[in-house]
């Protein structure tokens, strides 16, 4: 089971008109152990959206290796930061 969460992140050297980010956290559970652990950093300043697209990913059971392409459907305009 794959697990997908928002994370917020405070960055440092940003104005404080926009002092955070948000990544997604990439969780791979086997028997409810954490088995593996992934993060993509900075994918948009839009906490709500970032959530929603985590919360669709774990339940749709999107597999990590589409990711990125679905990142970059989902915000294109942050898609060259994902590569």
């Amino acid at each position: 089971m794959y697990r997908y969460t928002s994370v917020r992140i405070r960055v440092l050297g940003m104005g404080a008109e926009h002092p955070y980010t948000c990544g997604i956290l990439i969780q791979e559970l086997e028997e409810g152990h954490i088995v593996e652990t992934s993060f993509i950093p900075h994918v948009s300043q839009d906490e709500a959206a970032v959530r929603r697209f985590a919360e669709r990913c774990t339940r749709e059971q999107l597999a990590p290796a589409k990711l990125l392409e679905a990142l970059e459907a989902a915000f294109p305009d942050a898609a060259t930061t994902f590569r």
